[in-house]
């Protein structure tokens, strides 16, 4: 996936509007659209203040491509983990496992 659609992905997950996006990146809203459109290749402190708008690790832009096959839900289910407090992300991540019968190891 290129990261202009992960931008856009994660900035609809977020329940953000372009504009809203541009006002919290410190980007204007034209140069959102260009990004997510893939008409510009965005730059590296674009990367990192977009990632810091919509509170996700700016590595899930640079590695766009480990990330190729997420769905918008996925995409959205991301998000919503990485708003939790830690204690919340422990419980959810254990809830996880026990759904899918897997233990930290990745044994069954």
């Amino acid at each position: 996936m290129a990261v202009g659609e992960l931008v856009r992905q994660y900035r609809k997950a977020a329940g953000l509007s372009q504009q809203d996006l541009a006002d919290l990146a410190d980007l204007s809203q034209a140069r959102v659209s260009l990004i997510e459109t893939g008409r510009v290749a965005i730059r590296l402190d674009e990367v990192v203040s977009i990632a810091a708008a919509l509170d996700v690790s700016s590595s899930m832009f640079m590695l766009s491509d480990l990330v190729d096959n997420f769905t918008e839900d996925e995409c959205l289910l991301v998000w919503q983990y990485r708003q939790l407090p830690d204690d919340f992300r422990r419980s959810a991540s254990l809830l996880m496992q026990g759904l899918l019968g897997v233990s930290r190891a990745g044994g069954t």
